[in-house]
């Protein structure tokens, strides 16, 4: 707090100790340096207190500048497996007919609650690409989602169980 209240009096007294200089030039270079010091200060203080937070709304860019939410999850995989459903298989929760190489993930009930629907696109830190929330998983699961695999029961085993950071708008 200190740092920020001095880099706020430098700001401040900057035009009246530089008015003996007569450079204008340096006046501008020098108060555009201080300002966004002082910027890039305050807005590191403010995020210290998200980097333990299991839900974080930021306000980095994510397609079309708009504000997007952050979380950590449980990530799994699954396939297009009679024996990991108990219908048709290929047909996700809401009717998308699934096709080995989408890029579909299914996520729990309560990821729904905190904004995630139908059509949502998601990056999953660590993958490639934007994945589509096309699934949803049963109500017992809670922070978790599921990444499709399509019918390749070897990569869902490969990729295992992983906590992962995933970012929607």
């Amino acid at each position: 707090m200190k740092k920020i209240i001095l880099s706020l009096l430098l700001v401040c007294t900057m035009p009246f100790t530089l008015l003996a200089n007569n450079s204008t030039t340096y006046k501008h270079a020098k108060q555009s340096e201080l300002t966004k010091s002082l910027i890039r200060k305050i807005s590191n203080d403010k995020n210290k207190h998200f980097k333990n937070k299991k839900y974080v709304k930021s306000t980095k860019n994510y397609s079309n500048s708009k504000k997007h939410k952050v979380m950590h999850v449980t990530a799994t995989a699954y396939t297009s497996s009679k024996r990991e459903t108990q219908g048709d298989p290929t047909i996700a929760a809401w009717g998308t007919k699934l096709k080995p190489g989408m890029k579909v993930i299914a996520v729990s009930r309560d990821l729904l609650k905190k904004g995630m629907r139908n059509g949502t696109r998601v990056k999953i830190d660590g993958l490639s690409g934007t994945y589509i929330v096309r699934d949803k998983m049963a109500a017992r699961w809670r922070n978790k989602i599921d990444i499709y695999m399509g019918n390749s029961r070897s990569k869902a085993m490969q990729w295992g169980r992983r906590k992962v950071v995933i970012r929607w708008a």
